[in-house]
């Protein structure tokens, strides 16, 4: 019954998880699905506290693999080299320049441009894709950062929003559109449409 559940139960199932064949991300899915559903029993007052609720060091570490750099050559050929479309190349500067990972990237709009901002431009890095919460935030504290713009990537998009935009787009950018949209959809890029579109380039 819900009201018998214990942490030493939910600690007892991930450490039978742990044993099994299961990888550690798969043990830690199993574990944040439950989570979120005794969440919901906490919310609704069916439990007044969240029995899944583990201290550090309970749950099995991901081991992260090491994903291969790109060097400053390749990054300044993703952002100047002309046999890339504009607007792909844009994208990139945002990632190379901006430090903004892709879903950071493809979710960024106009509006967050703070061109006022001293001694650098700002960007508001608030959410990723199309407005889903940002991968880091895990409360309103940490849902939004402040990006220095650097000076070539701030020479990239106001060359971007003064012509290119324009031409692909049809129009002028508003605040609210995206800086690089998908030009088919008019939508923010997809993790999987960016990356088969790295690949290519």
């Amino acid at each position: 019954a819900l009201s018998d559940l214990r942490p030493r139960h939910v600690a007892g199932l991930i450490e039978e998880l742990r044993r099994g064949h299961l990888s550690a991300k798969s043990v830690r899915n199993v574990h944040g699905t439950l989570h979120t559903m005794l969440e919901l029993a906490v919310f609704e007052e069916r439990l007044i506290a969240n029995p899944a609720h583990m201290p550090r060091g309970k749950l099995p570490k991901v081991s992260k693999k090491k994903r291969p750099r790109f060097t400053r050559e390749e990054v300044w050929a993703l952002c100047t080299d002309e046999r890339i479309p504009e607007w792909r190349r844009v994208f990139y500067a945002l990632q190379g320049l901006g430090g903004l990972r892709l879903g950071e990237a493809s979710g960024r709009r106009w509006r967050d441009i703070d061109s006022d901002a001293a001694p650098l431009t700002a960007l508001t890095v608030d959410s990723q894709y199309g407005d889903e919460p940002l991968k880091t935030a895990r409360d309103d504290f940490s849902a939004e950062r402040l990006v220095p713009v650097h000076r070539e990537l701030a020479r990239v998009l106001a060359t971007w929003r003064m012509g290119g935009f324009a031409a692909l787009y049809g129009r002028p950018p508003r605040p609210g559109d995206w800086i690089a949209p998908d030009p088919k959809t008019g939508r923010p890029r997809t993790q999987n449409q960016a990356t088969k579109a790295l690949y290519r380039d």
